[in-house]
């Protein structure tokens, strides 16, 4: 996962959610035993922040940033904390402000896959799944 979300790979967004589903998807029907939850919800925390390093790397120009957070409903007084910030992509992908900005209903429905609720339907099919 750590290949498909590669910084320097230049490629679109939804380019490399779509890999990564495809990714996720395979990965947890191959470790189906998997017998806990909470290692896929670390992973899925992972990921979600990964996918938001991306986005943040590519709005590299601090008047994108702003452009892309004032759009995503964030106040200008806290964009403008974020936007002229120095600090490195990794550390502000866990940003109270980017993770406002990219929430996690919003990076699924961006396609970020839902690893929590694909173990669930794994692990506890429903009626209409057939067991």
């Amino acid at each position: 996962m750590r290949e498909i979300t590669s910084r320097s790979q230049g490629q679109r967004v939804q380019t490399v959610i779509t890999e990564l589903r495809r990714y996720v998807v395979g990965w947890l029907n191959y470790f189906r035993d998997q017998p806990h939850l909470s290692g896929v919800a670390g992973l899925e925390d992972w990921v979600r922040r990964r996918v938001r390093l991306y986005y943040w790397k590519q709005w590299k120009q601090p008047r994108t940033r702003r452009r892309h957070l004032l759009a995503r409903g964030i106040h200008p007084d806290r964009v403008k904390l974020a936007t002229r910030s120095r600090k490195g992509y990794w550390r502000m992908s866990g940003n109270s402000i980017v993770q406002a900005a990219l929430t996690n209903r919003w990076l699924q429905e961006q396609g970020v896959p839902d690893m929590k609720q694909q173990w669930i339907a794994l692990h506890y099919p429903g009626p209409s799944q057939g067991a």
